[in-house]
């Protein structure tokens, strides 16, 4: 009798502890990477699904302090070259590492390196074409360094127009291919022209209230079903 209440016992704990590891793996490790403006802001669409993750329970680490601020993409492939160290809780973290550890990743860099080509409002010409071809050339660079170290969910948040509407061509132009080079990746582009496109004025670097909501549904919309049991309707 001692021994099957022995082999009882250790079921039981052995079921439990299943049960623990289940619910760990289901919970997200959530990696935000690129500037500092963007992902840090309180109604930002990375913050957006930081708080629809935790309001589900399916939170496990948020972790935010690998942006910089005006980040460009030639600053985090350094930062993941160059393996960058941050102190969360006081305990070191590398970039790496929280790659590999990341089960959902969004990355918002780029923007700004177009921006600085665009706000002396240059003319539509050749070479500032060959400009947002050498942008996209180091974008390929940096998508496949995130492939290598992260083998599960990264989201890239595509270029928006917030000059003159005669910026839109260059801005699709660099969008098709973005999203190509993303596909070729399996990582998924996240168009946030759509949700800027009717803004007016069009002279804001920085998205409104509005356009983060639209950019968060964007994403929402493309995550594992498992996490949101709503589909929440895009613009």
């Amino acid at each position: 009798m001692k021994l099957k209440g022995l082999l009882v016992i250790g079921i039981s704990a052995f079921l439990v502890f299943l049960i623990y590891l289940s619910n760990i793996d289901s919970k997200i490790y959530y990696l935000t990477l690129g500037d500092y403006s963007v992902t840090t802001k309180q109604n930002g669409y990375t913050n957006i699904i930081r708080q629809n993750l935790a309001d589900k329970g399916k939170l496990e680490t948020y972790v935010t302090e690998f942006n910089t601020d005006k980040a460009r993409i030639t600053d985090l492939i350094n930062d993941i070259n160059q393996n960058k160290k941050v102190v969360i809780n006081h305990e070191e973290k590398t970039i790496k590492n929280a790659l590999i550890k990341a089960d959902f990743v969004i990355v918002s860099v780029g923007s700004n390196d177009l921006f600085y080509e665009l706000e002396t409002k240059p003319t539509l010409t050749e070479a500032l074409y060959d400009k947002v071809d050498q942008i996209l050339a180091d974008g390929m660079t940096l998508y496949q360094l995130l492939r290598k170290y992260c083998k599960e969910d990264i989201f890239v948040t595509g270029f928006y127009n917030p000059y003159e509407k005669e910026y839109d061509e260059l801005i699709e132009y660099a969008n098709t291919k973005l999203k190509k080079q993303l596909a070729d990746q399996d990582i998924t582009y996240i168009n946030v022209q759509g949700c800027v496109a009717n803004d007016s004025p069009r002279i804001q670097f920085q998205l409104t209230e509005e356009n983060n909501q639209c950019v968060a549904n964007k994403i929402k919309n493309q995550m594992r079903a498992k996490l949101f049991e709503e589909v929440v309707a895009s613009q």
